[in-house]
């Protein structure tokens, strides 16, 4: 995106008469060089259009061609920066010394009027903020008005001629306050670079924006109620200048910030109009960023917007509090398939892994997501999970079932297998969690023998059922067993 473009209209506080349309202030209620009424701006909504501005003069050498009688030239273009990003100013702009555009804009922000230091009744007059501007900006009085003050500002301002003694005061005070950066409800100059003119410096208040780098337990993209925030998160504040689609270029990152114990930023002294984004970098231990937006409102202030926000064009005073991201860990799940000796649902001591058993990961939706086959010790790990509700699901190798379910009090011992299916119920993983107690039992089933045929009658007495032997009914049949291992079948099991 480019810098915006405004045209506008130019006055001068000593007309006392603008005329039809004109500002409904006089000089008695506006202290600076110019007033600045801005027709129409590039920017969608408009920020500056069809709005009066106070303007000072940032070249004495410079003219910007303002007659003195109403009315005043109109339509004159110009191009928008901001006073902050000192990188973006264009080297064509004759503006002086700008290193000391924080002086000017600590200046803007005092109230003279209530200063009774200073030698006028009324405070200081708009001739002596702008004198102490042209210095500050490294302008000497020589170069502008060989007799100071009686060239220009003796005519121009109607409460009192300025006192150089004044003039250095607001000097020697605005030195002091180098690296002065405005805060929300305070002013931020905008440059009007209007080519080959006299620059302008319009006064509007300065915007913000900011808030929040959270630890995302759920991976859904919201912040939940007790989700923490990300102390030591780096936060970056940029312009893509020249619309290249990256933040690589010279200049086009404006500031950095780290978060606070509550995990939160902000960036002040942001100039309305301007087209900024946020980019987040992925804290020390974490994994990845949200996803984006996920409830569908990218200005709720409730969703994650990292790790490259959408571009954000402030109006003057506006604080944007929404740009958060948030970040999670991924989640394991896992942990091991054994052959119950003694079919009691639990891992005992000596009981043995199975391994080559495939064990599905199926996702909330019971959708496989993932498929492994357990390792020669029965052991299986499902990793750089995202956050959410996962089940698993064994397939028992042929000849083998599964063991009893949740047997014992010990998750980490007993098998989670459901016998008839081989799945598990769902689980919820959180951000970093590793659950390594999904496991299921094996099993050899359990046989069903039994024993007998036909008592027939042998009418040949050759042993053998011949053609058309006859059966015979109501035979007492008596079945042993060694059940008492003691050699000999001559335990009664049944009759």
């Amino acid at each position: 995106m480019t810098q915006p473009t405004v045209t506008f209209d130019v006055y001068q506080p000593f007309i006392t008469n603008y005329g039809p349309g004109s500002p409904p202030e006089t000089f008695t209620l506006r202290r600076s060089y110019f007033d600045i009424f801005i027709r129409t701006d590039s920017l969608t909504p408009d920020v500056y259009a069809n709005n009066w501005f106070d303007g000072w003069c940032l070249n004495p050498l410079a003219s910007i061609g303002v007659p003195t009688i109403f009315p005043a030239p109109t339509n004159y273009p110009a191009t928008l920066y901001s006073s902050i990003e000192l990188a973006l100013l264009p080297a064509t702009l004759s503006i002086g010394d700008r290193s000391k555009l924080d002086e000017l804009n600590w200046v803007i922000n005092q109230d003279y009027a209530a200063r009774p230091d200073l030698s006028l009744a009324g405070g200081a007059n708009y001739g002596e903020i702008q004198w102490a501007m042209w210095r500050l900006q490294g302008f000497s009085d020589a170069s502008w008005n060989p007799t100071p003050p009686s060239f220009t500002f003796q005519t121009l301002t109607k409460d009192g001629a300025p006192d150089p003694l004044d003039v250095q005061k607001i000097i020697d005070d605005a030195l002091l306050h180098n690296g002065f950066t405005p805060d929300l409800g305070q002013k931020i100059g905008v440059i009007m670079d209007t080519g080959a003119r006299q620059p302008i410096l319009i006064e509007t208040l300065a915007a913000a924006l900011g808030d929040r780098v959270w630890h995302d337990l759920d991976a859904d993209g919201l912040q939940d109620a007790g989700e923490p925030g990300i102390a030591g998160a780096t936060v970056r504040l940029a312009r893509d200048i020249n619309g290249d689609g990256d933040f690589a270029d010279a200049s086009e990152i404006l500031a950095t910030t780290t978060t606070d114990a509550a995990g939160l930023y902000v960036f002040k002294a942001l100039t309305p109009g301007l087209d900024y984004t946020v980019l987040f970098t992925t804290p020390a231990g974490f994994s990845t960023a949200s996803p984006r937006q996920s409830d569908g409102s990218p200005p709720s202030g409730l969703n994650s917007d990292g790790p490259v926000s959408d571009v954000i064009v402030l109006g003057p005073g506006e604080f944007n509090p929404t740009i958060d991201s948030g970040y999670y860990n991924f989640a394991e799940i896992g942990d091991r398939v054994w052959f119950d000796a003694d079919a009691d649902g639990l891992q005992d001591a000596g009981e043995v892994g199975v391994g080559g058993v495939p064990v599905q990961l199926k996702n909330a939706a019971g959708t496989v997501v993932g498929m492994q086959l357990t390792n020669p010790s029965g052991l299986y790990l499902f990793t750089n999970l995202i956050p959410g509700t996962y089940s698993v699901c064994f397939v028992a190798p042929p000849g083998l079932a599964f063991t009893l379910r949740d047997q014992g009090g010990d998750d980490s011992i007993d098998s989670d297998a459901n016998p008839a299916t081989g799945a598990t119920v769902p689980t919820v993983l959180t951000s970093g969690e590793s659950d390594r107690t999904w496991d299921a039992g094996l099993i050899l089933p359990v046989a069903v023998a039994c024993l007998g045929n036909f008592v027939w009658e042998d009418t040949n007495a050759n042993g053998l059922q011949d053609d058309g032997a006859t059966g015979i009914n109501n035979v007492l049949v008596t079945l042993f067993a060694d059940t008492d291992n003691d050699g000999q079948v001559d335990d009664f099991v049944a009759t």
